[in-house]
């Protein structure tokens, strides 16, 4: 094994052993907010399958009434958006868009939204500081026992 070799082996190993223990501490925060938002979803009377979380490579995720008024944002929401919890409960997503944010992403959100469908959308919002960030939404609608939608999860995070 020459020098180089020897050199690049301990930072590959130690690569490894910190993308392993990164993607730990995402698996035990995604099962927290599991364990929060059924307990939530049984106090409303929510019928969605949670487990979708572990699908989903997000920051922050956004549920809100079937009137589009967040009931709910995890604290990767804080992180993302520099907003806190109790600011964003009880307001609409739309105080995170501003000048940039597109009325053709408004326009499309609000209509998929009608429709009770699934989608990804990409929109520019603000953060507290009023710096913009690209941000991709997946959202879907929550369903009460009798298949009427009560309710929306987005899942968010910042792309490039």
């Amino acid at each position: 094994m020459s020098e180089l070799e020897k050199v690049k082996f301990p930072l590959w190993c130690w690569d490894i052993v910190v993308e392993q223990r990164c993607s730990d501490a995402d698996s035990i925060k995604k099962k927290a907010e599991l364990r929060f938002i059924t307990k939530l979803s049984q106090d409303h009377g929510w019928v969605f399958d949670w487990n979708i979380l572990f699908d989903y490579d997000y920051e922050a995720i956004v549920i809100t009434d079937k009137f589009q008024q967040i009931i709910w944002v995890n604290d990767g929401f804080k992180q993302m958006t520099g907003y806190n919890k109790s600011f964003a409960i009880g307001k609409r997503p739309r105080i995170l868009q501003g000048e940039d944010t597109t009325q053709v992403s408004r326009t499309n959100i609000k209509s998929k939204l009608k429709l009770g469908i699934s989608f990804t959308e990409s929109i520019i919002n603000y953060r507290i500081d009023q710096s913009s960030y690209n941000c991709e939404l997946t959202i879907h609608p929550i369903k009460n026992d009798q298949e009427i939608i009560v309710a929306f999860v987005a899942f968010e995070k910042e792309i490039l």
